[in-house]
C-alpha cells in the first residue's frame, strides 16, 4: 500500500488538535512536513531539522520538489487564505480539512466574546462583525483576510473556498457536523470519532459516592473552559457550606489561582491519560465536572472521564454535552443558566445515589464491551 506525503498545516500549539496528530503520526508510514504561521510569514517543518522561514511562493516549489501528494488541513491561524488557495490551485495538490473548533465561521474560534462570554452563536453578520470590529482579533482578520476592511461575511466567504473544494471535511462529532452545517449548509461533512488510547483495569466493584462529594476537574481551564464559572462555582459552594470538594488536575487562569478556599485542591496536571486513572483513584474522585462555556467538538476529558467509569457534569453544548446525554452518563445544564452547575451539584450531594446509579451504568456499558 502506498501512503501519501504529507503536509500537516496547524497552529503549533495545544489542546486535542496536537493530540490527535501525536496519534495519527504513529500510524502514518509515508513522509510528513509540517506548516503554520505567524504574522510575518510562514514555518516550513522538515523532519529532524529547524523550521525553516518561507513565503507562499517557495510553498507551491517545496509541494513539488517534496512530492507532496496532499495537504492535512488541520488549523489555519495566521494563515493567509486567499494566498494559500492560489498555492493549492498551481500546485494541484488535493487538501482534506479536519474540525478541530469553528474558527472558519467565527474568528474567535470557540463562539467566546472579547469578554469572555458565550455568544449563542449568532448567525446574523452585523453581530459578529461588532464582536471582532476592534483589537487584535481584527489585526488577524486584516492579515488573513489580506484585507484593509475585513468583515465576518468576507471571512466566512474564504473559508467557505477552502471548505468546499476539499477533497473530504471530517468532523469528530455530530454536533461539530451541525453546528457546521447551521452556518455551511452545502458543506458534506463525515463524522470520525477520535481514538482514545487508554489502558486500565476497570473497578470491579462501584465506589459508593460519600460526603463531601469529590469533583474533578480536568485539564487546563482558562476563559473558555470556564475558569471565571468554576472559580464562582468554588466560592458559591465554600460560603454555602456545600459538602463537596474541588479538585483540579491541571493549570488555570488567575481566576483560579488566586482562590484559597479550602475546598479547592490544585493538583498538578497528569502526565498522560493512563496516569489519570490512578490520580482519580487515589483522591476518592465522585464525578468530573468540565465547566467549558462553548462547545467542544470532541472533549478528550470528557471522553477520558467516562472511560474510566466517572460520571460528568458539563453545560448542555457541543460535543460533551453529546456523549453524556447519549450514554447517559452525567448531567447536562443549560449554557445560559448562571445557577445550573451549583444547583446541579446541590442536588447531588443530597441525592448520592444518583452518582451511583450512573457508575453503574458505566461499568455495565464497559464491561459489554
Amino acid at each position: 500500500m502506498n501512503h501519501p506525503n504529507v503536509l500537516i498545516i496547524h497552529h503549533q500549539g495545544g489542546g486535542g488538535m496536537i493530540h490527535f496528530l501525536d496519534q495519527w503520526k504513529q500510524n502514518h508510514h509515508g513522509q510528513i512536513y509540517e506548516l503554520y504561521s505567524d504574522m510575518k510569514g510562514l514555518f516550513f517543518l522538515i523532519p529532524d531539522r529547524d523550521p525553516r522561514r518561507i513565503t507562499y511562493p517557495q510553498l507551491a516549489g517545496l509541494i513539488q520538489q517534496y512530492e507532496i501528494n496532499e495537504l492535512h488541513i488541520h488549523h489555519l491561524w495566521n494563515i493567509q487564505i486567499s494566498k494559500l488557495l492560489n498555492v493549492i490551485k498551481r500546485s494541484g495538490v488535493s487538501h482534506r480539512i479536519w474540525l478541530h473548533d469553528f474558527f472558519s465561521v467565527c474568528p474567535f474560534v470557540f463562539f467566546v466574546d472579547q469578554k469572555g462570554n458565550y455568544c449563542g452563536m449568532p448567525k446574523e453578520d452585523p453581530i459578529c462583525d461588532a464582536c471582532a470590529s476592534f483589537g487584535a482579533k481584527r489585526i488577524q482578520m486584516k492579515h488573513m483576510l489580506c484585507e484593509s476592511a475585513p468583515t465576518i461575511r468576507s471571512w466566512r466567504d474564504q473559508f467557505r473556498q477552502l471548505l468546499s473544494t476539499a477533497e473530504s471535511i471530517t468532523a469528530p462529532s455530530e454536533s461539530t457536523k451541525l453546528i457546521m452545517e447551521s452556518y455551511e449548509p452545502s458543506l458534506c461533512i463525515d463524522v470520525i470519532p477520535h481514538t482514545l488510547q487508554l489502558e486500565y483495569e476497570p473497578q470491579k466493584k462501584v465506589a459508593i459516592a460519600s460526603l463531601p462529594i469529590r469533583i474533578a476537574v480536568l485539564g487546563h481551564i482558562y476563559a473558555h473552559k470556564g475558569v471565571r464559572e468554576l472559580a464562582s462555582l468554588i466560592m458559591q459552594s465554600e460560603n454555602a457550606k456545600l459538602s463537596c470538594e474541588f479538585y483540579l488536575y491541571g493549570e488555570a487562569g488567575r481566576d483560579l489561582t488566586k482562590l484559597t478556599q479550602s475546598n479547592f485542591i490544585k493538583r498538578s496536571a497528569y502526565s498522560s491519560p493512563d496516569r489519570l486513572f490512578s490520580l482519580l483513584h487515589e483522591d476518592h474522585i465522585d464525578l468530573v465536572l468540565i465547566p467549558s462555556i462553548c462547545p467542544e467538538t470532541f472533549s478528550y476529558t470528557t471522553h477520558e472521564a467516562l472511560l474510566l467509569g466517572y460520571p460528568v457534569i458539563c453545560f448542555d453544548l457541543g460535543a460533551q454535552a453529546e456523549v453524556v446525554k447519549e450514554r447517559n452518563a452525567g448531567w447536562t445544564v443549560p449554557a445560559n443558566d448562571p445557577h445550573g452547575l451549583y444547583d446541579m451539584i446541590n442536588e447531588l450531594i443530597n441525592n448520592p445515589e444518583q452518582i451511583e446509579q450512573v457508575k453503574r451504568t458505566l461499568y455495565q456499558g464497559r464491561s459489554n464491551e
